[in-house]
């Protein structure tokens, strides 16, 4: 990992007694991503939506608001007893498997952070007994029909890694499906070696990866795709929409539209959880709907089959599930199959749009000097 941090002392110091305090990630970026982040700081300084996605700013520790919480989708809940940190089960015919607690890069907007910051002070089941307890789960309940290989990023253990994964789950059930959730396309893709897209490939494995800005797909990343689709695999993506990293309807549309491109249907963007210290990265819910709208009637149809979805402890849920939404309050009700869920948004009035001289520098709509 790159020891150069483009970030004050001073902030640094407090960020690392914020991380000691109250479980944030600490700062961790990839050789590869760091490269792309001192390309974008050499024309626009810091700031700009690859640097956000790795890097805190001063807001990151200062911008709170009432009602956060570490764990808005309650992970550990969904845990069954005896799986503890191997699997969680909010659907009934799907188990995400909780393959590492390790990723490539630490996203400071990551909304699993409590989870991990928890995984990485105890003892974890081994790999092969998390594929022991997912195996078992599939053999003794016919429902499920997909394991989600999550993390953490789960390809930070390799193909050899994952071959015993799924050979140990396959064993247990031939007939289970399997997909890997994976953002080291954008902070590693040197890992899509051969022999990963070939065990990929072997257990006709869907691959969702965690593109958030069009910027984050270069070269690389076309090789990546091209590999992948030559190999005869399926490629989705998925985001969250973030102040400052892609809250414009003109990033997300260019995002879409290159995925399309390289054979990546884009499937979700996700309403950023509102966890602790995470309103420097959040949109207000009036503003979400009003770029999904956008978005909808701009787009080709082909490429604007997109959701825009909240996670929740009880699964996903979208604009039709509100129920109520108290404009003055700023609290909204979800109500998913029986469960309300309530959601305290993001005061209109601390939201600062991103800059989109920053967020698309490179597309015309830099600052004139």
């Amino acid at each position: 990992m790159n020891e150069k941090i483009p970030v004050s002392a001073e902030l640094m110091d407090a960020y690392r007694q914020h991380s000691e305090e109250f479980g944030l990630l600490p700062v961790k970026v990839s050789p590869y991503y760091s490269g792309l982040v001192e390309e974008e700081m050499s024309s626009i300084g810091p700031g700009g939506p690859l640097y956000r996605s790795v890097y805190p700013e001063a807001q990151r520790l200062s911008l709170t608001v009432p009602f956060e919480v570490p764990d808005f989708v309650t992970d550990v809940d969904n845990m069954e007893e005896g799986a503890e940190h191997a699997f969680i089960q909010k659907y009934a015919n799907r188990v995400l498997m909780l393959t590492t607690e390790h990723c490539f890069s630490n996203c400071q907007y990551c909304f699993r952070t409590s989870l991990l910051d928890e995984e990485s002070k105890i003892t974890l089941p081994s790999l092969e007994q998390k594929s022991q307890i997912v195996a078992d789960a599939v053999r003794n309940n016919p429902a499920i029909e997909e394991v989600i290989l999550s993390g953490g990023d789960p390809l930070t253990i390799g193909a050899g890694g994952l071959e015993r994964i799924f050979s140990t789950i396959k064993a247990a059930r031939d007939d289970i499906k399997f997909r890997v959730h994976t953002r080291a396309i954008a902070y590693a893709p040197h890992v899509f070696k051969p022999e990963l897209v070939d065990t990929l490939s072997e257990y006709d494995v869907r691959t969702f990866f965690h593109i958030n800005h069009p910027y984050e797909i270069t070269d690389q990343q076309h090789e990546v795709f091209q590999r992948m689709h030559e190999a005869g695999l399926r490629m989705y993506n998925q985001s969250p929409i973030l102040r400052g990293i892609n809250d414009h309807e003109r990033v997300l549309g260019r995002l879409v539209t290159q995925l399309e491109d390289e054979h990546v249907r884009h499937i979700n963007f996700f309403i950023a959880d509102p966890i602790c210290y995470s309103a420097d990265f959040r949109v207000p819910l009036a503003r979400l709907y009003e770029i999904s709208d956008i978005l909808q009637w701009s787009l080709p149809s082909w490429s604007a089959n997109f959701r825009l979805v909240l996670d929740t402890p009880f699964g996903k849920v979208r604009r039709e599930d509100i129920v109520s939404w108290d404009k003055q309050s700023e609290i909204v009700v979800f109500r998913r199959e029986g469960h309300d869920v309530i959601y305290h948004d993001l005061p209109q009035s601390m939201y600062v749009p991103g800059d989109l001289s920053k967020m698309l520098r490179k597309d015309g709509y830099a600052k004139k000097s």
